[in-house]
């Protein structure tokens, strides 16, 4: 069974050794790999990932800079996978950069992290490093929603936030300490109150998280409520009971159906056999 909603228009290590304390350098230069190709495959993958890089590298920055994706640490579990053994414990996530602190308050739950362009609903407190007073609060009354992005477009909080984000578990709580490279640059943020080249701290809270995908035409965005159970995929002609709403954008329901075996299935494949029995054309 899968909850979606509707509307118009990675597998983690859970090795316990700590990946940054491993040097392989030496290893490497001292045993590189084989190339069966005799040069061929590793020259052209150079080129082609040099060619990613420079691309990469051209890529405009969100709110706070333009660093680029994988410069932060989102694969090793010591950072995406923080326990309670590790409460107080400050990481740097921007590979070794320090433009990224991130200190564990309260662990998630779960496996999974955030990724783009799943949206994300947070709590957070932004300050000063070094002040007491917050400079600006979302919380639970009104949280932050928004979608990831590579690099922190349309995000309402500093790209360093935006980022971080793909390393938290459902429900934790952690402090970012931000260099201004990912907070506010350079000017700042007067109308916040963030003068020039201001370190700042973020203590966020991720509350929830949805993948959200768009059909092909773009004419429909869905967003994953709930996972399904299993992983069966219904064939032509498989007849399925949906429980749907459909609501127009001031939230009146116009359309809705409470999936009982009552009521009429959904024949998948039967478009015409569906519009007679009145669902909505968006659920083919």
């Amino acid at each position: 069974k899968n909850r979606f909603r509707m509307s118009s228009s990675r597998p983690h290590s859970f090795s316990k050794v700590r990946v940054e304390d491993l040097d392989l350098s030496d290893d490497e230069a001292a045993h590189p790999p084989a190339d069966p190709m005799g040069g061929m495959v590793g020259g052209a993958m150079g080129e082609m990932m040099g060619g990613m890089g420079a691309m990469g590298g051209g890529m405009a920055g969100g709110m706070g800079g333009a660093m680029e994706m994988d410069d932060f640490d989102v694969e090793e579990d010591t950072s995406s996978h923080m326990g309670e053994n590790m409460i107080g414990e400050e990481l740097d996530i921007s590979r070794g950069t320090g433009e990224c602190l991130k200190k564990l308050v309260k662990p998630g739950v779960g496996y999974d992290n955030p990724i783009n362009p799943y949206e994300v609903h947070i709590n957070y407190s932004a300050r000063i490093k070094g002040e007491d007073g917050p400079f600006d609060v979302h919380y639970v009354s009104r949280p932050c929603i928004f979608t990831l992005h590579p690099e922190g477009e349309g995000c309402p909080v500093p790209v360093g936030v935006c980022k971080a984000l793909r390393t938290f578990l459902k429900g934790e709580t952690s402090i970012l300490t931000l260099q201004p490279s990912v907070a506010f640059g350079e000017a700042g943020d007067p109308a916040r109150g963030v003068p020039p080249n201001a370190v700042v701290e973020f203590e966020v809270t991720l509350l929830s998280y949805f993948k959200v995908e768009t059909s092909p035409d773009g004419h429909i965005s869905i967003k994953c409520i709930e996972d399904a159970k299993t992983w069966e995929v219904f064939e032509e002609h498989s007849e399925v009971f949906v429980a749907y709403e459909l609501k127009l954008a001031d939230g009146t329901v116009v359309m809705s159906a409470d999936g009982s075996k009552a009521s009429p299935p959904f024949v998948m494949g039967a478009d015409a056999q569906n519009a007679a029995a009145g669902f909505p054309a968006f659920l083919a």
